[in-house]
């Protein structure tokens, strides 16, 4: 079998915590995560389930809502020996590198803006990020059973992370402010 993305693997992930669920659903848990490294949108997602039903990583039984065709996914066993598979193989340098952050993508570019407009960004991104995570705190609240133990670890991480820019935000802040 040809490697999956990261992107499938944690869609496998999601239709074994949720299963069955239909790509409608696993479309919402993507867009509602905390991580916004992977699209959650239906462009994503659902050619995305259907490569995995085509490859036997998930299966889908259809069913009605009223007049709309559903499909429900759930793991096969391919599926949860992919998902493991990934799950415990060594960290790669590329896993631990991936940090994609478009503000401080945009900083690099900052030279020719003024004081002014920097300093406008670094408030706009505080207000963003100190939104965010009241969020993800308010998330991780309501997260209080047992099977909610592993999605409030990883939520916490979110916390932290951000909590991390919010310090960056007040450095480039003191840096635009000279």
């Amino acid at each position: 079998m040809q490697r999956l993305s990261h992107l499938a693997y944690i869609a496998l992930g999601v239709v074994a915590n949720e299963q069955p669920c239909t790509a409608y659903a696993v479309m919402r848990l993507f867009q509602s995560s905390s991580s916004s490294y992977f699209s959650g949108s239906a462009g994503a997602i659902y050619p995305l389930l259907k490569r995995l039903e085509a490859t036997g990583l998930v299966k889908a039984k259809s069913s009605k809502a009223g007049s709309r065709p559903r499909r429900h996914y759930t793991l096969t066993a391919a599926g949860r020996s992919a998902l493991k598979g990934w799950l415990c193989a060594p960290i790669s340098k590329e896993d631990v590198d991936f940090t994609v952050d478009l503000l401080r993508a945009r900083v690099f570019f900052f030279e020719d803006l003024s004081k002014r407009d920097r300093l406008k960004f670094v408030a706009n991104a505080r207000q963003l990020l100190e939104e965010r995570i009241e969020n993800e705190k308010a998330r991780v609240s309501a997260l209080s059973g047992a099977a909610d133990r592993f999605e409030r670890l990883a939520t916490k991480s979110a916390i932290i992370a951000d909590q991390g820019r919010l310090k960056w935000l007040n450095m480039l802040e003191r840096e635009f402010s000279k």
